[in-house]
């Protein structure tokens, strides 16, 4: 009998270790809270592609390779935020990404969970926090140009700026769609697929 409930409790300790071991390695860790203070940090300064982490400058070159990067900041004693423009047909809006010190890229929570369905359609004018404006007339390099340079100017100008409506937009892959005003754009994106 108590060579049996040996084996029993041994087989269940066996058990319970192997899930710990299975489910623990299953978890997924963010980094929302250094984002948030890379977001809201104060001193925070321009820097050079060649300036970043090697970690970083693999990353983009794996992952984002066809993408057109409109700013590199480092926020001093935290991590990096960059801005790039997506290039292609998968979406033309700006997206951040946030690397720490050391390079690795910064998970969030908040991150979208399905690709997104609104591909703006070009040329797209940008109403800039000077109360200028700026046109993007195509999806290259040289089209994104003024709106990186802006920026360069203006270093001490938050990413701030609003499109100019109305939009065209291809919605969900299929459906082209001209989009009158932010409120209408945040409905679209809230029935994405």
């Amino acid at each position: 009998m108590f060579k049996q409930l040996m084996l029993i409790l041994s087989c269940l300790f066996l058990i319970s270790c192997e899930k710990s071991i299975f489910f623990n390695s299953d978890k997924i860790f963010f980094d929302d809270e250094l984002i948030s203070m890379i977001q809201q940090s104060n001193d925070k300064s321009e820097v050079q592609y060649d300036e970043l982490p090697e970690n970083t400058k693999t990353y983009i070159n794996t992952d984002l390779p066809d993408e057109i990067f409109l700013s590199e900041v480092k926020a001093n004693g935290l991590g990096y935020e960059l801005t790039y423009a997506k290039s292609g047909y998968e979406n033309n809006e700006f997206q951040k990404i946030y690397f720490n010190l050391t390079g690795k890229k910064l998970k969030s929570s908040k991150e979208k969970k399905y690709s997104d369905c609104i591909k703006l359609i070009f040329p797209i004018t940008f109403n800039m926090p000077d109360y200028t404006d700026i046109t993007v007339t195509d999806n290259s390099e040289q089209g994104w140009f003024n709106l990186k340079n802006w920026y360069l100017n203006h270093p001490d100008t938050k990413f701030e700026w609003d499109l100019q409506y109305p939009v065209e937009i291809i919605h969900n892959d299929t459906e082209l769609i001209s989009v009158n005003d932010f409120e209408e754009m945040i409905e679209l994106k809230k029935n994405c697929n």
